[in-house]
This record gives structure tokens, C-alpha cells and sequence, in this order.
């Protein structure tokens, strides 16, 4: 066998890899994967509105005329999605934004009439989505999932730091 044709040889004795049965991260990104592509599919074909422009509404929905940064610091989405959110939601009339009193170079957003009306029909259907995923959990079941997840929440300023982690795992 020449060199190069052995660089993609099989390794029969593999079986090191990690139980994905009993690993966390697994189930927690399978159940978001899944959730977010159907939530977006259906909500594409319902109101023409997309997994991220639906998270922005949502958080619009509670708490109006706040900036981009906010946006981030509560669901995790990067500015350049946010923004991209932001205009197409505001071409469509469903957000409007502003520019803040302390910081004109800043802008604020929050939901129109029109934003707050189809947000509500669409929080309708997430909550009976949310009622379907979590089929067979009781109402206890529910509250202590939730304080699990959000203890994991916590937990991931403790290292979700690139530049910090890049040093904790670098490799010699």
C-alpha cells in the first residue's frame, strides 16, 4: 500500500469517540438544530418570517427600543444577524427603529402595530409547539428543566471565552 492511500486507512481498533447517548451538548444541539429548522420552515411558509427574525421579535415583544448589543447579551445572536434581521423587518414595517438620546450613533428597535400583531399570532403557535415538544413532562418536570438550563446558561460565561480557551486547551 503506498504512502498516501495509507493516510486514509480505516482505523479498526477506533472506538474511543464519545458516547453521544451520554453527552449533554449532543442532545442539546440535536433538539436546537431541529427545533430552530422547523420552527423556521414553518414560520417561512405561515408568515414569511425566519427562526432569527422571529427571536428578535420575541425580544422585542418584551423589551422594546433596545439596541443591537442587548440583543446579543440575551439570545446569543451576533450583530451582523441582527442586522440583517433588523432591515429586512423594517422594510416589511414590522420594526422601526430610532436613534438613542445618549449616543446618536447608536439605533434602538422596537416593534410597530403591524410587528406586535403578527408577533402575537406567531407566539400562539410557538407556545402550542413548546407544549407538543414537551409532551409527557409535568408542569414540576418543566420548572426543573428550566432550572437546569438556565444553571448551563450561567456556567457558559465561566468559559466561553475563545482567546481564553484557545490557551486553556492549546495543543504543544
Amino acid at each position: 500500500m503506498n504512502k498516501s492511500a495509507n493516510a486514509f486507512a480505516v482505523d479498526e481498533q477506533a472506538g474511543t469517540g464519545i458516547d453521544l447517548a451520554q453527552y449533554v451538548p449532543s442532545y442539546i444541539t440535536v433538539v436546537a438544530n431541529k427545533w430552530a429548522r422547523s420552527s423556521s420552515a414553518l414560520y417561512l411558509h405561515l408568515f414569511g418570517i425566519g427562526i432569527v427574525d422571529w427571536r428578535l421579535m420575541g425580544l422585542l415583544a418584551i423589551e422594546p427600543w433596545i439596541q443591537a448589543s442587548r440583543v446579543d447579551e440575551v439570545v446569543g445572536m451576533d450583530k451582523g444577524a441582527v442586522s440583517r434581521s433588523l432591515h429586512a423587518l423594517e422594510k416589511r414595517g414590522l420594526v422601526t427603529t430610532r436613534r438613542n438620546v445618549d449616543d446618536p450613533r447608536r439605533r434602538e428597535m422596537a416593534l410597530t402595530t403591524a410587528g406586535r400583531e403578527m408577533h402575537d399570532k406567531l407566539a400562539r403557535i410557538a407556545i402550542e409547539r413548546e407544549g407538543r415538544l414537551l409532551k409527557g413532562f409535568s408542569a414540576d418536570e418543566k420548572q426543573i428543566l428550566l432550572g437546569f438550563m438556565a444553571r448551563m446558561r450561567a456556567n457558559l460565561s465561566d468559559f466561553c471565552n475563545t482567546e481564553a480557551e484557545i490557551e486553556t486547551y492549546k495543543l504543544d
